[in-house]
């Protein structure tokens, strides 16, 4: 089963694909004419631990494109957190957050919004500098996310690790 974070990361760049397609579409270019920009492909990498391939489109795949070592590949993003509520900013965390990090809101358009944990703090008010998963935090981003949609993904990059 795949989580929400993959889910809602890989439907809203497919979400913006076909976004992009309809429009050219609509100015008359013929979707076979249609080349989606690099910056498509740079958010799905974003996504997932398998990585993308081609295959089966023209051809079966080659030995290389054969994930055999191992079943992952590493991932240098993953969800921090999804907004339960906007105003005050409240995520469920799903990985580990603390106050400093650098975070990715990643909303109906293509590029995310940047920003970074400035304070956290429980519904009592407690500060926090460390969100565990399955807290529940209220969270100041700097800049502030305006309007932040409920159920949205906040991710972080990680340095590079083995899973």
């Amino acid at each position: 089963m795949k989580s929400m974070g993959y889910v809602g990361a890989a439907v809203r760049v497919y979400r913006a694909a076909l976004d992009f397609i309809k429009e050219r579409a609509d100015q008359g270019t013929e979707v076979e004419q249609i080349v989606l920009p690099e910056s498509f492909r740079k958010e799905i990498n974003k996504v997932g631990t398998r990585g993308q391939t081609e295959n089966f489109f023209n051809e079966s795949p080659s030995a290389d494109a054969m994930l055999y070592d191992t079943i992952r590949i590493n991932q240098q993003y993953s969800p921090v957190g999804i907004v339960r509520a906007s105003t005050p900013l409240l995520i469920e965390a799903r990985n580990v957050l603390t106050t400093g990090d650098r975070i990715e809101y990643l909303g109906r358009d293509l590029q995310p919004i940047t920003c970074t944990a400035v304070a956290m703090k429980t519904a009592d008010g407690e500060p926090k500098e460390r969100a565990n998963p399955g807290d529940k935090i209220i969270l100041t981003t700097s800049p502030a996310l305006e309007n932040p949609e409920i159920n949205t993904v906040l991710r972080k990059k990680f340095a590079r690790r083995n899973r």
